[in-house]
């Protein structure tokens, strides 16, 4: 008889080289999926995806249920870059830039004058100049790594129902050892239960053995008295006869 847990733990990890579209640079993505599962009555199914990949959804509850009927599994998928590729970057928006000195130009040109030279230094720290741009994948990472990615579950899935079916014969080696014993128990306290009542059976036999023999020395001691008594009464009345 085959016992299926609902506890186990799974995950899987894969990766890829894509570009984002932003800049077109290929960057090595690596995710990973992590399941969780535990006791419930029914199929609870708690998918936790980033917003890039929302519209997976979908899909990843559709493989959860074609392999799994109860408990309450908690499906959970991150993703980030390599550690040479999850540098921060300085980009600079050279037509905002641009934009600034026209500006500059045109307001000279028009004689108005300014209290210091707009150095490149100054013209850097204007907000929007100089951005600090981290790379975080994009709906371009996003749709190229989504089919490797689905793979990627349903390896962490058959993961899961190895574990949950390994989690089971545990319990079901514990339970027949339990029941075992209960078995050796319950043939232990009937063996007692016979040998209690064939000592008691015994004991009522040897108490009507006793009873009866006492009931003969009764009888036989009154069978003398009563003979010890005729005696008495015949051996005058023999006398006056002789």
């Amino acid at each position: 008889m085959a016992v299926m847990s609902m506890t186990g733990f799974a995950r899987a990890e894969g990766s890829a080289r894509v570009a984002t579209g932003v800049d077109g640079d290929a960057v090595d993505w690596s995710w990973g999926w992590e399941l969780r599962s535990v006791n419930s009555k029914g199929l609870d199914l708690r998918i936790r995806l980033p917003h890039l990949v929302d519209t997976w959804e979908a899909r990843v509850r559709e493989r959860a249920q074609a392999r799994l009927t109860r408990g309450s599994v908690t499906i959970n998928w991150t993703i980030e870059t390599a550690a040479e590729d999850s540098r921060a970057e300085l980009v600079v928006d050279e037509a905002f830039l641009a934009q600034i000195f026209a500006l500059r130009d045109r307001l000279a040109s028009e004689g108005m004058a300014f209290p210091a030279e707009l150095g490149l230094d100054r013209l850097l720290a204007v907000r929007g100049v100089v951005e600090v741009r981290e790379r975080v994948a994009d709906t371009a990472v996003a749709e190229a790594i989504e089919e490797p990615a689905l793979a990627d579950l349903d390896r962490a899935l058959e993961a899961l129902v190895e574990a949950r079916a390994a989690e089971g014969a545990r319990l079901r080696d514990v339970l027949l050892g339990h029941l075992g014993t209960i078995a050796r128990l319950t043939e232990q306290a009937t063996a007692a239960f016979r040998d209690a009542v064939a000592a008691e059976e015994q004991t009522r036999r040897l108490f009507f053995f006793v009873y009866v023999e006492a009931a003969m020395l009764i009888l036989a001691g009154a069978i003398w008295l009563a003979l010890s008594a005729a005696n008495q009464v015949v051996a005058p009345v023999g006398r006056l006869v002789s």
